[in-house]
């Protein structure tokens, strides 16, 4: 069988079509298929060789291209007032369900021109990044303070919307319900060792649930505010909360906390836990970044040089030591951070507040999160360590509070307050060679150290 353009197409060869005079039980519109010998009644119109494929996919395109497919034309009033009637009549009130397909569109952007040739491969890295699928994410919630994107695994995306934690399988399509609560969920973390998934609430309390079984394990209550982030190490549960306070909870003992950090005078945007497990990085309020360490209650090394809040923030891949981190609002600077000298080693400003980072594993590029400053917001790709706009990556219609890559990196989701969330594929040639893997991680790491 054939495929046309969302229809069923049957091949000339197999269909033989069988008119009768009209009747009650007959009417003139009623044809009968025969197909492989079994006699088919059909309802027709004039183009009878085309079996309309009427799944739920196709109507919520069609829904999704009545009422706001064109969004961003910015058409008329009239022709939006009518828009919505006629999607009324087909379809009743729009309510879109959690993590279904929003919008079915392809963008792909080629970044295998913007790289440079790397001797130490002795070929060019051709590398893409390709926008897959744009997903409905109502009642997300439109708060800089919140870290609510996470993936499970490889395959399937998990995000708090208001109350309730779903998923979706990005290979079956397939979303669940994982978790309701009493109160907003502000922040989602995944322990991916242990199976478990943490969630910090908006009246302070931490939960911690059993992937597989959607049981509630634990409750930490020791936050008064509401949970802003959270970073797992093994199993150890780092914790920031809007009052400014860190917490690291052992999940193993009975007392559960075990340290607390209180050097930030104002809300905690971001906690991340370095490669190697032995720092992590706090972004605050207040402007700074503090790196952290087991062995003391004061900060290793603080950066001061930003000017607005700091929520974004990823550590390089091949070096532990280096960090990079996004300035608020009031600031709009990426900067790069050697940690052990205490040196920047480079920035750009961005011109947007920058709402989240990602660093590529198997490249030296950064993604960046676009959030206010102008009318258009995308996922910007430089390229460290001279932070060289490569490209931008559109598609979101509000500034993008949240991004976040599956544990392989092969997939990298962006969540959106215009209540989206876009699925990018990262396609990478050298993920399966690990021998070439290596020679480009060691190459990124020399480069490192001769800027160190």
């Amino acid at each position: 069988m054939e495929y046309d353009a969302g229809f069923y197409v049957m091949p000339k060869d197999k269909i033989i079509r069988q008119n009768r005079s009209p009747s009650l039980n007959n009417p003139i519109f009623k044809d009968e298929i025969v197909f492989n010998g079994k006699i088919s009644p059909r309802y027709i119109d004039e183009a009878d060789r085309f079996i309309p494929l009427r799944n739920n996919q196709l109507i919520e395109k069609i829904q999704y291209d009545i009422l706001r497919g064109n969004r961003s034309n910015y058409k008329k009033r009239k022709q939006i007032e009518y828009d919505y009637a006629l999607q009324q009549c087909l379809f009743g009130v729009y309510s879109p369900k959690p993590l279904t397909f929003s919008k079915f569109k392809h963008m792909h952007v080629d970044l295998s021109k913007k790289l440079p040739k790397m001797q130490s491969i002795n070929q060019k890295i051709d590398e893409h990044i390709i926008f897959d699928y744009l997903l409905d994410a109502p009642a997300l919630i439109n708060d800089y303070y919140t870290n609510i994107l996470d993936w499970i695994d490889d395959e399937v995306v998990v995000i708090a919307l208001d109350k309730k934690v779903y998923s979706r399988n990005m290979k079956s399509s397939q979303v669940d319900l994982l978790i309701e609560t009493t109160s907003p969920i502000h922040s989602v973390k995944v322990n991916h060792e242990k199976s478990i998934i943490s969630i910090g609430l908006l009246d302070g309390p931490i939960e911690i649930w059993d992937i597989h079984t959607l049981t509630k394990l634990q409750t930490f209550s020791d936050h008064q505010s509401h949970v802003t982030s959270l970073a797992w190490n093994e199993d150890i549960l780092t914790s920031g909360s809007r009052s400014g306070n860190i917490y690291n909870f052992d999940i193993r003992s009975s007392m559960h906390k075990i340290s607390s950090f209180d050097f930030h005078k104002s809300a905690i945007c971001t906690i991340k836990w370095s490669p190697n497990n032995q720092y992590f990085a706090s972004g605050g309020n207040d402007d700074k970044v503090c790196i952290w360490s087991f062995k003391r209650d004061e900060p290793y090394t603080i950066f001061e040089e930003h000017q607005g809040a700091v929520k974004a923030i990823a550590w390089s891949p091949h070096n532990s030591s280096v960090i990079a981190s996004g300035g608020g609002a009031r600031d709009k600077m990426l900067k790069i951070w050697n940690i052990n000298n205490k040196q920047c080693i480079n920035d750009v400003n961005t011109d947007k507040q920058i709402c989240a980072l990602v660093w590529l594993k198997y490249s030296n590029f950064i993604l960046s999160a676009d959030g206010y400053g102008t009318q258009q917001y995308d996922i910007k790709v430089w390229k460290y360590p001279k932070l060289i706009q490569q490209t931008s990556i559109k598609g979101h219609s509000d500034r993008i509070l949240h991004l976040m890559e599956n544990p392989s990196q092969t997939l990298i989701a962006s969540a959106s307050t215009d209540e989206s969330i876009k699925i990018h594929k990262i396609l990478q040639p050298f993920i399966h060679n690990k021998k070439n893997c290596k020679k480009q991680r060691m190459f990124a790491l020399k480069n490192n150290l001769k800027i160190r």
